[in-house]
């Protein structure tokens, strides 16, 4: 076959392969690389890669309720209660003391008052803001007076009656002249801090004490500590240090969640929770196997590429 005829086949079947082919990724400096397979649906490799990739969804799916069953018995605390799962049956208990709820409820009144004025100070406030103060001072001059005649007066009664007196007295001068100045809004902050960190104090010691004793109750061995996972759903902000976490890291003696230790943000859902177990432990078995390291899976799988090319661009 004659040399250009050879080149006219060839440039022609270049065009036709480059036909399937779109200008869609960033610049590749190393191969300088343009363009990708067109994967759409539309396209028959675009279908066939997602069935493929529907099936190990399917597949890994089935794996993790799979490792849900084999990790049980294990702990769900969610809200106020603390769930065993353990073979076929779960138990529930109560785990917030009803002290902890009234500590935090009476925290609470001078933090909304804060929060109501924080962006309102050193200007005349609107009477719905005014109206909303005039209730937080009715809670907290009525139950100042219920908590020093109902209650003994112990150090935790007294440490509420200095909290909703202090409240009081902060609301009724900015009720009557409909304003407040940045400073003083801050110095109430600074003065009361005291106050409400010691209702934290309390609240969290009943709190854990509660935990312990559940704990010993259930009184694990060391095999089935070892194996044992506990779920705990908490709110985003609260994450960080969250007193129940750190009871754990204490008890597992471990410095970071994802082992025996997995935590939930903002979820409601004890379904989610469970299955966030399963995925925990697979992509463990999973870690193990491909890196030799347990936590490898618990980072996000391109942070290493991500920091092969940024490093890049700042050689650039």
């Amino acid at each position: 076959m004659p040399n250009h005829l050879k080149t006219k086949i060839f440039t022609l079947s270049t065009l036709l392969f480059c036909s399937t082919i779109s200008a869609t990724l960033a610049n590749n400096s190393n191969h300088n690389i343009n363009n990708k397979i067109n994967i759409t649906k539309e396209t028959s490799v675009g279908k066939t890669l997602q069935s493929a990739d529907d099936f190990f969804r399917e597949i890994y799916a089935t794996k993790v309720d799979e490792k849900v069953d084999k990790a049980k018995p294990f702990l769900l605390i969610a809200n106020d209660k603390i769930y065993l799962y353990k073979s076929n049956f779960i138990t529930a208990k109560t785990l917030i003391p009803v002290i902890y709820n009234l500590l935090k409820s009476v925290d609470h009144i001078p933090l909304a008052v804060f929060v109501l004025l924080d962006d309102k100070t050193d200007q005349i406030l609107d009477e719905n803001t005014i109206l909303k103060l005039k209730k937080l001072e009715q809670f907290s001059h009525k139950l100042s007076d219920r908590f020093e005649y109902s209650y003994i007066l112990d150090d935790t009664v007294k440490n509420q009656i200095e909290i909703l007196k202090a409240t009081s007295n902060f609301c009724q001068p900015i009720i009557e002249k409909k304003q407040i100045s940045q400073d003083n809004l801050q110095n109430f902050a600074s003065l009361i801090t005291k106050a409400l960190m010691k209702n934290a104090d309390i609240a969290t010691a009943n709190l854990l004490e509660n935990l312990n004793s559940y704990l010993q109750e259930l009184d694990f061995n060391e095999q089935n500590k070892k194996a044992l996972h506990v779920i705990i759903l908490t709110a985003h902000m609260a994450q960080s240090k969250q007193c129940i976490y750190q009871y754990f890291q204490k008890y597992f003696n471990e410095t970071a969640e994802g082992h025996h230790i997995i935590v939930l943000e903002d979820s409601n859902t004890d379904e989610m929770a469970i299955k966030l177990l399963g995925k925990h432990i697979l992509d463990t078995d999973i870690a193990n196997a491909f890196f030799n390291d347990p936590d490898r899976m618990h980072k996000d799988l391109l942070y290493q590429a991500a920091q092969k090319y940024l490093g890049k661009q700042n050689e650039n």
